[in-house]
């Protein structure tokens, strides 16, 4: 298992036990809650897989995981043949059309925006009101690569405008630092703490 997926799982399978509670960018009322989810963007290739997926009564909040690689330089014009490779009718999308304009001009550099446009557009077919919630971590001290992806995450909130598809994105610690400060469930602040201590050495 990688850093990233036993980094979602330790953070959230624990809210099974009390998943009416969770909260994910404004939603509640969560009735499932699945790990290493598949989906389908109809774009050819290979399909993306969410880290998380939870899905209630409000929609559906699913979660893409990175520990570590987005601090990683991404090869220049890795990104063009996947691109290049879109068929259907969303490769006239903003989105789309900014991500190919991206990929050529090798404006990403920490983050991985061929994962990410595989799980937006893939979610904006689920045919429910639904969010991408992009959470990574980061390192206690700031560095120039952790400073360029949070400026690249940024950009890609901007462009990606599908219809019925939002895309957030959040540090794990920012989410555990929230977590801290909620009530409940009881068992939440103490998590969170394991967690930062678990994670943030890391």
């Amino acid at each position: 298992m990688s850093v990233s997926a036993r980094l979602v799982l330790d953070s959230f399978s624990r809210w099974r036990e009390s998943l009416g509670a969770l909260s994910l960018d404004g939603r509640r009322g969560f009735t499932t809650l699945a790990f290493d989810q598949p989906g389908s963007n109809g774009l050819g290739g290979t399909p993306p897989r969410f880290a998380a997926w939870a899905e209630g009564r409000e929609g559906i909040v699913a979660i893409e995981s990175q520990h570590g690689n987005h601090l990683t330089p991404k090869p220049a014009g890795a990104a063009a043949s996947f691109f290049e490779s879109v068929q259907d009718k969303r490769s006239s999308s903003p989105l789309l059309g900014d991500m190919k304009r991206l990929a050529r001009a090798a404006d990403y550099v920490q983050l991985d925006a061929v994962a990410l446009v595989k799980a937006y557009t893939g979610l904006a077919r689920a045919g429910r009101e639904a969010t991408l919630l992009y959470l990574y971590w980061e390192p206690l001290q700031s560095t120039p690569e952790s400073l360029r992806h949070r400026t690249e995450v940024a950009a890609f909130g901007k462009a990606a405008d599908l219809p019925g598809a939002r895309f957030a994105a959040q540090s794990y610690p920012e989410l555990w630092a929230s977590w801290e400060k909620q009530a409940e469930p009881d068992w939440l602040a103490g998590h969170a703490a394991t967690l930062r201590l678990q994670y943030e050495k890391a």
